[in-house]
């Protein structure tokens, strides 16, 4: 996600990712904001670097294929693969609209 100046956008992220953890208790899931908010997006990698994880899936948390979701999410985690060329990061797509969002 972007980030936030706004309290409960980060708390609703935050939600988020507590609902992942819960869903898939196997899975390390960390979540960062590229500004504005804490933790972010270098601290979500930094943390799941030292939990041992080896292959790390992001998943954009926007809504559509703004700059942050085609340029400055995949500039920072390539940036960040460089450091760590033993790891494995992979960069999902934004959420994008859907049929069910609209009715």
């Amino acid at each position: 996600m972007h980030g936030s100046r706004a309290k409960m956008a980060e708390e609703e992220f935050s939600l988020l990712a507590k609902g992942l953890r819960e869903r898939f208790p196997t899975a390390k899931v960390e979540y960062g904001f590229l500004e504005y908010s804490s933790p972010n997006i270098y601290m979500a990698l930094d943390k799941l670097v030292a939990h041992g994880v080896a292959h790390i899936y992001a998943a954009p948390g926007v809504l559509f294929a703004a700059t942050y979701a085609k340029n400055d999410i995949p500039l920072v985690l390539t940036t960040y693969q460089e450091k760590y060329p033993q790891l494995t990061i992979e960069c999902g797509q934004e959420l994008g609209l859907q049929d069910n969002m609209i009715r």
